[in-house]
């Protein structure tokens, strides 16, 4: 006998495997999206794809709160991921789509951008065989170290067409910003070629290609190592970029005051 009360979410099906679409631009414009995409982060396995105006979320659980944060998503069209990877609308059981082919990386490399502070802290290492000079060669920076505050500033009202070559990481009052050209802001400008950045201006003495630098250092693959002009350097992983959205800057203001916030 019926009593009004189900035991099954309409979104539920084998597996709770399920997929949104998104508008890009919902991303810029509408808080109660970025609050949820928020959320979304502290989802296990949810993965996204970026496909020109258009962003998938996908994901392999979904329990009652994961549903009501898509739900809360209200310019996404919801689908339940089907054998085959069909896509079915959410109450419904006939395939309409197929879920998009191509790279899909996890919702936290995508919207979470925040490093330790310790990630840059730099340090000396009396053992390089060399040091930075002035140069008198020019050379366009592609690497900028600002204040958290003024990149945040600058990209949640710049035109995304001026963030779209950019990426960047960040700590808790810093951020790096990556790309030509470099946003118009206070900060140190760096050039940055094959993993090392040395001061806009500057020149190693004697001077040595970055793949050299790179093997004295002995540092990891997958790394930026960030020169200072009284020899000083930090490494910072590429992975620890992201590529420079409102939306994206926005979750990882959101992040840092929640970090700020909590409890020692």
């Amino acid at each position: 006998m019926p009593t009004g009360k189900s035991t099954r979410s309409e979104a539920e099906s084998p597996g709770g495997t399920w997929a949104i679409r998104l508008p890009s631009t919902s991303l810029d414009i509408d808080d109660q999206t970025q609050d949820a995409l928020g959320h979304l982060r502290l989802v296990s396995a949810v993965e996204v794809l970026i496909e020109a105006d258009v962003i998938w979320l996908r994901g392999s659980e979904l329990d009652e709160q994961t549903s009501n944060l898509l739900r809360s998503l209200p310019e996404a069209e919801r689908y339940l991921v089907l054998s085959g990877d069909q896509l079915a609308r959410w109450g419904e059981t006939i395939p309409r789509a197929n879920l998009p082919v191509g790279t899909w990386q996890p919702i936290t490399n995508w919207l979470a951008v925040s490093l330790p502070t310790a990630a840059f802290a730099p340090r000396v290492d009396a053992s390089i065989p060399f040091k930075l000079v002035r140069s008198s060669v020019p050379a366009e920076a592609n690497l900028l170290r600002t204040t958290w505050t003024a990149w945040r500033d600058y990209a949640t009202t710049a035109a995304q067409i001026r963030l779209n070559q950019l990426s960047f990481a960040a700590s808790e009052s810093e951020a790096l910003v990556r790309g030509v050209p470099v946003p118009a802001i206070p900060g140190q400008r760096f050039v940055e070629s094959a993993g090392v950045a040395i001061p806009a201006g500057w020149k190693s003495d004697p001077e040595l290609d970055a793949k050299s630098i790179r093997s004295v250092l002995k540092v990891a693959e997958g790394t930026i190592t960030l020169f200072c002009e009284d020899g000083s350097f930090e490494s910072i992983p590429d992975q620890a970029f992201v590529r420079a959205t409102r939306s994206a800057v926005r979750m990882t203001d959101h992040a840092s005051h929640e970090n700020s916030n909590a409890e020692p």
